[in-house]
């Protein structure tokens, strides 16, 4: 008896501290807090931790997480943590493939393809309900989000588009070096603007590049280089450096921009220049007279082993489909090589000038982290009535809510300019 008494007695005293261990660090779990998490799976989870590290040499508390890749058990996770834990930053690391982005009928019975935006704004905005009817179909303008402040964002989130250990690791390796970098390289821009449209009306992005120069830009120090569209029945009337062609886009990227803006025809890989070719006598552009070639080709998603990755440029798309998330595309390219943020539509452009311009006043006037620049822009043109997007483009009141939807943020959400 003596000796059971003493085995329970000795088991005791071995359990006790245990438990209170376990109690101890599930109260530590309980009351930690952080304000940045990324999102991959266990098969990327090594690849970003030269990231982390360099991260939390920052004061941020970071959080891995690589069990959920569903978009709804994402977004409820961040609904119920973001004001507890006063999230900052959401970083996923893998494609569309690996954490999907949420699928958002526009108009689940007017042409479901074309309508069907992907978006990771879905992981921004955490207090509306993206569902109101309960019908399964998310984000539709009529039932869902019928207001433009359903979109304001409380977060800001990136995405790094690779499913390759090597490449998230490359990349997050580029980007401690941009970080660390703080060259004259940084405050040069370069414009890529073609022609948009010559019906109904002609649209020569060159006349939004000069106005971002000349407001933005050129005012906080900026130089800028210039490729304009000089072919064609009616090229570009302002003054540019050279011309848009092939030769000269990829011979300036190669020497480094620390902001690029690209405005053409666009599509999944490419874009091109559009260019009204001949005249039927009557002095108007008819649609048979305006081309599209694969020949007006100024820049290709194969063209990414060409360029340079050791002065990464923050580069702005507006140019449809470029950074659609199904299929290879000019994005996940650029962020393989030259660009260490892409900002750019999953489908086509319905506006979004106001957007882009508000972007670049945070990003060249403030040392904000680049992400909250683009949150910053986000929320100023929600709030807007679409402004320069009434005067550049087709606009309508649903406009805003398609380009939030559209424009995509890719890199690191905190990704800084300088170091300071």
């Amino acid at each position: 008896m003596k000796i059971k008494i003493i085995t329970q007695f000795v088991i005791l005293l071995i359990i006790i501290p245990t438990f209170g261990t376990i109690a101890k660090t599930e109260k530590k779990e309980n009351f930690e807090k952080f304000n940045y998490i990324i999102f991959t799976n266990y098969y990327l989870k090594k690849s970003v931790q030269s990231l982390i590290e360099w991260r939390e040499n920052q004061g941020f508390k970071l959080k891995i997480i690589t069990d959920m890749e569903n978009s709804d058990e994402i977004r409820n996770f961040l609904k119920s943590k973001y004001l507890e834990w006063d999230i900052k930053y959401v970083l996923i690391v893998g494609s569309h493939r690996t954490i999907p982005m949420k699928e958002c009928y526009i108009e689940k019975e007017n042409e479901e393809g074309y309508y069907c935006l992907p978006t990771d704004h879905y992981y921004a905005e955490l207090t509306h309900n993206w569902d109101q009817d309960n019908d399964g179909f998310y984000g539709e303008f009529d039932d869902d989000i019928k207001n433009n402040i359903d979109l304001l964002p409380e977060i800001s989130v990136g995405r790094i588009p690779f499913d390759r250990p090597k490449n998230v690791k490359e990349f997050c390796k580029k980007l401690i070096k941009y970080e660390k970098d703080n060259g004259d390289w940084k405050t040069k821009a370069l414009f890529l603007a073609g022609i948009l449209e010559y019906i109904p009306q002609y649209i020569d992005s060159a006349l939004f590049a000069e106005k971002l120069q000349n407001e933005t830009f050129i005012n906080n120090g900026f130089s800028c280089t210039k490729l304009y569209e000089t072919g064609g029945l009616k090229p570009t009337n302002y003054t540019y450096d050279l011309p848009l062609k092939h030769r000269n886009v990829i011979k300036k990227l190669r020497e480094g921009y620390g902001y690029v803006s690209i405005m053409g025809k666009g599509t999944y890989r490419t874009v091109r220049r559009y260019l009204w070719v001949e005249d039927n006598g009557n002095g108007v552009p008819d649609k048979n007279e305006i081309k599209l070639l694969p020949t007006y080709i100024f820049l290709h998603s194969f063209e990414k082993f060409l360029l340079k990755d050791d002065k990464p440029s923050v580069v702005y798309s507006f140019t449809c489909f470029t950074a659609h998330p199904k299929i290879m595309n000019l994005c996940s390219a650029l962020l393989d090589s030259t660009a260490i943020i892409f900002i750019g539509p999953t489908k086509n452009n319905k506006g979004g000038w106001q957007l882009k311009y508000n972007f670049t006043k945070y990003f060249t006037s403030t040392d904000m982290r680049i992400g909250d620049s683009y949150t910053n822009a986000k929320e100023d043109y929600i709030n807007s009535n679409g402004e320069i997007d009434n005067f550049f483009w087709f606009y309508d009141e649903e406009s805003i809510r398609w380009t939030i939807l559209n424009t995509g943020f890719y890199g690191d959400p905190a990704t800084l300019k300088y170091l300071t």
